[in-house]
């Protein structure tokens, strides 16, 4: 893993405070590329896109776990590259950095279902199948997987091994209705790691942007800031 490289290069203080810089900067450009190429916000909201991009740098990330959380944005950005046809090379160099610097239990499969399933209403969308979505997710899937052989080997074709957290699980008692109750729970409070209570301040601003466009009073360029904002405040969550 990348944060692991950058600590046995340059020791584990200097090292963390380079992840720290390095993770920060790049959840900044992920909201900043994707709002100007995406949202095609020009340059007179200039100064509120660069506004948002901030506040999501300054979300508290577990930055430990490198880009799990605050590379989605700058996925989304390589994701909509590819499905447009554009800038491969630093879609594609993106796709890698985010594999390699995420980890696949907390944040992978979610990405993979959360893009399989926006690259099949694209296919809808489009009526046609959309060929460079999918060899972009069969890309990133093939990459998780040699990154994380070993978890991969430990848990299908290790019949010994057993995990340290089954007899947690088996006591939580994991159900759909208990998993989404602690969805929206971490929403409005966050976690241990990451508390806060913008989710409350959050939801009234939403509301207020979706009641305006479906009024007719439309802005297209406040609805698509208010759902990007939701849509980044949720996946840091």
């Amino acid at each position: 893993e990348i944060t692991s490289i950058l600590m046995f290069l340059f020791g584990s203080l200097p090292g963390f405070a380079i992840t720290f810089l390095l993770v920060k900067l790049l959840a900044f450009a992920g909201v900043y590329f994707f709002g100007k190429d995406h949202l095609e916000i020009n340059s007179d909201n200039k100064g509120i896109l660069i506004l948002v991009s901030v506040l999501f740098a300054c979300l508290p990330f577990f930055v430990i776990h490198g880009l799990s959380v605050a590379g989605i944005p700058l996925l989304l950005w390589a994701f909509f590259n590819i499905l447009k046809g554009q800038k491969y090379k630093a879609s594609y160099f993106v796709l890698t950095l985010f594999v390699l610097w995420s980890n696949f239990v907390l944040v992978g499969v979610h990405v993979i279902l959360c893009l399989g399933l926006l690259s099949l209403f694209y296919c809808f969308k489009e009526k046609k199948i959309q060929y460079r979505l999918f060899l972009a997710l069969g890309f990133i899937l093939v990459l998780y997987i040699i990154s994380n052989y070993m978890l991969f080997y430990m848990h299908y074709f290790n019949p010994a091994y057993h995990t340290s957290r089954g007899e947690m699980d088996k006591l939580l008692g994991l159900n759909f209705k208990g998993v989404l109750g602690g969805t929206f729970k971490t929403f409005f409070t966050g976690d241990y790691s990451t508390a806060n209570y913008f989710g409350f301040l959050l939801i009234p601003f939403i509301l207020c942007a979706v009641y305006f466009y479906i009024k007719g009073r439309k802005n297209e360029l406040n609805f698509k800031i208010a759902a990007t904002v939701f849509i980044v405040y949720a996946l840091a969550c």
